[in-house]
């Protein structure tokens, strides 16, 4: 509603009403499901999230944008058909040169989880571990996992998605070739602890 709205003849979209925008989104997202009632901190850590990413999408679409030579007043409008425009066009292109090592990388992550699993009973058996033992190896991924999950989402927020994807893959790389050379249950649980890390 508020990028269809304009103070006279509905022609452009202001910095503004991205930012409203994009702040409305969230509280009717957290409206969809019930929360207790949201602290102070809470509410200035969303409004400062919905401002640095209406920063980014405006600083991409003014990037984009074919008016290079915008007056200071109406650097913070942006013209309704070149919003359009450029959306469109971002949206039917398709960056090769990121998403394939992407896709590659996540192919790779996923192998490698899904190539220990039928592997797993066979090395338990030849480390002669117990049922318990098993069980533990077994969740030691899922539980690095589980504990890894926000602390990295922190880092990755704070640093970038690049360095921990390739950071991500040589603890997995590390994790599932040290599973070959373990030499017992704590080398084992270990290594399964290093690849949910990873993953």
């Amino acid at each position: 509603e508020d990028l269809q709205d304009n103070h006279q003849n509905n022609s452009f979209i202001t910095k503004s009403q991205l930012e409203r925008y994009l702040t409305n989104t969230i509280r009717e997202l957290e409206q969809e499901r019930p929360q207790e009632q949201q602290q102070q901190q809470q509410n200035i850590w969303k409004q400062r999230y919905a401002e640095l990413q209406t920063q980014q999408l405006w600083n991409f679409f003014k990037t984009k944008s074919n008016k290079g030579n915008h007056d200071d007043a109406d650097n913070d409008k942006l013209y309704k058909d070149e919003f359009v425009s450029i959306l469109l066009d971002t949206a039917k292109s398709v960056d090769v040169q990121r998403i394939w090592p992407l896709a590659l990388s996540m192919i790779m992550v996923g192998s490698t989880v899904g190539v220990t699993a039928p592997a797993m009973p066979f090395v338990v058996q030849n480390l002669s571990l117990t049922a318990g033992e098993y069980g533990m190896v077994v969740s030691a991924f899922a539980l690095a996992k589980m504990l890894g999950n926000i602390p990295f989402a922190v880092l990755v927020e704070r640093h970038g998605r690049k360095p921990y994807l390739v950071y991500s893959l040589i603890v997995i790389s590390a994790g599932v070739g040290c599973i070959g050379l373990a030499g017992g249950f704590e080398e084992l649980y270990v290594c399964r602890l290093l690849t949910g890390l990873g993953v």
